[in-house]
């Protein structure tokens, strides 16, 4: 019934009664009764909680909205969707594979030369910094292109 999914939503967005009671204007007794299906909830609080994140549709209709995305595939599409052609080749790749596929990172080697013309030497996988120089050497330094991935 409407009113056990209204529940469900709101204990899968991690709220209290009470709490998401008052975000959506009503008082925790009013939350009560939806739930408890004594009460239907009006217009006004249904667009409130589906700003909160919950799946209106899925309440109503017990059918879940094909493009309500929790946080975390959210993050994943927005990234995916910053990626080369390339890069979204190899991604597409590895899910399909499976987890199974996934192998420890290659080791990449990047050369850098700093001002005065002082070398830096920086491996990633190892993450191993070699300088030549006195000055302080920070990994944000070597301008590792995965940086933002993790």
């Amino acid at each position: 019934m409407y009113f056990d999914r209204l529940k469900n939503e709101r204990l899968k967005l991690g709220f209290k009664q009470e709490e998401f009671g008052i975000l959506c204007g009503v008082t925790k007794n009013s939350q009560f009764n939806y739930e408890k299906g004594t009460r239907l909830p009006n217009i006004e609080y249904l667009q409130k909680a589906e700003k909160l994140g919950v799946d209106i549709n899925y309440v109503i209709t017990g059918t879940p909205s094909m493009n309500t995305l929790d946080n975390e595939e959210a993050f994943l599409l927005d990234k995916f969707r910053q990626l080369a052609s390339e890069q979204k080749t190899t991604v597409l790749t590895f899910l399909i594979g499976g987890v199974d596929s996934l192998g420890k990172p290659e080791k990449v080697t990047q050369n850098v030369t700093a001002d005065n013309s002082k070398n830096i030497n920086a491996s990633a996988g190892d993450m191993t910094v070699n300088k030549n120089f006195s000055d302080k050497v920070t990994i944000s330094d070597l301008n590792d292109p995965y940086e933002d991935d993790f």
